[in-house]
C-alpha cells in the first residue's frame, strides 16, 4: 500500500483505491492525549517504520496506516474541516476582539485564560478533540508528537515551494497500543498582520514581559505574515 502527500483538491495516489484524496502518512502506535504526547513518543515510534519517498511532484511522504471506506472517510474529513472553520471564527470573536479592543498586553491574558476553555468547549460540542500545535512553541504543553511534527515540517516545505496553505491538509487513520482506532487531521495555521503584535518580529517589550509572565519559555515570536505559525490538530475516536 503507498499513498502520497497531496492537498484537498489533488486525487491520491493509493494502490487499493479505498482511500480519497488527502495528504497523510504515519501509523501511530502508543498515540496518547495531548500531556503525554513527549512523554509516549518512544512508544509512538516503537515498531513502526518510517519511510521519506522523494518525488518529483507536489507528493513528499508515505507510510503505511490503517484503512477506512472511501465514502466514510471523506465524509469524516468533511466534518474536520467544518470543526476547524467554526474553531476559526470562534477564535475571531471571542480571542482577537478582546485583543484588538484592550490592547496586546492586557490580550495576553485574557488569552491565557480564554484559550484553553474554547477548545475544551468546542470539543464537547463535536466529534473531535480540537488542539493546536507549532514547530516553535509558546505553550510547552501544545509540543508536537512525531506525525505532528513530520506533518508541519511538511507544510512547511510545501508553502515554501508555492503550495497554497489553504489547500494543505494532512489525515491519518491509526490504531494506538491500547486498540484504540482513530483519525487524526491536521491542517495549517497561518501568519495574519493581526497576529503580528503578539507572535511578529517586533513585538514590543511591555507585550513580551506579558507573554513570559504566562510562557516564560516562549519561543513563537519573529514571525512574519504569511508564514506557518503552526496547526490544528484534530483527533476522534472511531470505535
Amino acid at each position: 500500500m503507498a499513498a502520497f502527500l497531496v492537498g484537498k483538491s489533488t486525487r491520491l495516489c493509493h494502490e487499493s483505491g479505498s482511500i480519497p484524496c488527502g495528504f497523510w502518512f504515519g501509523a501511530g502506535k502508543g498515540i496518547g492525549a495531548r500531556e503525554d504526547k513527549v512523554a509516549r513518543l518512544g512508544q509512538l515510534l516503537g515498531g513502526v517504520a518510517l519511510a521519506l519517498i522523494a518525488l518529483a511532484g507536489p507528493c513528499a511522504l508515505a507510510l503505511a496506516q490503517d484503512e477506512m471506506p472511501a465514502e466514510e472517510l471523506a465524509e469524516r474529513l468533511k466534518v474536520a474541516r467544518e470543526v476547524i472553520a467554526n474553531y476559526t471564527q470562534r477564535f475571531k470573536v471571542e480571542i482577537m476582539l478582546p485583543i484588538k479592543s484592550d490592547g496586546p498586553v492586557a490580550g495576553v491574558g485574557a488569552y491565557h485564560t480564554n484559550i484553553g476553555e474554547l477548545s475544551s468547549r468546542l470539543s464537547e460540542q463535536t466529534p473531535f478533540e480540537i488542539g493546536r500545535t507549532a514547530l516553535r512553541l509558546r505553550n510547552p504543553e501544545n509540543a508536537p508528537d512525531a506525525w505532528e511534527q513530520a506533518t508541519m515540517e511538511a507544510f512547511v516545505k510545501q508553502i515554501s515551494d508555492g503550495a497554497d496553505p489553504a489547500k494543505l491538509e494532512a489525515y491519518q487513520v491509526a490504531t494506538t497500543q491500547e486498540g484504540q482506532r482513530i483519525l487524526r487531521y491536521m491542517s495549517p495555521i497561518m501568519m495574519r498582520d493581526t497576529c503580528l503584535a503578539c507572535h511578529g518580529a517586533d513585538v514590543r517589550q511591555d507585550v513580551k514581559q506579558e507573554i513570559a509572565k504566562y510562557y516564560p519559555d516562549d519561543k513563537a515570536i519573529g514571525y512574519r505574515t504569511g508564514e506557518m505559525r503552526g496547526a490544528y490538530s484534530l483527533e476522534q475516536q472511531l470505535d
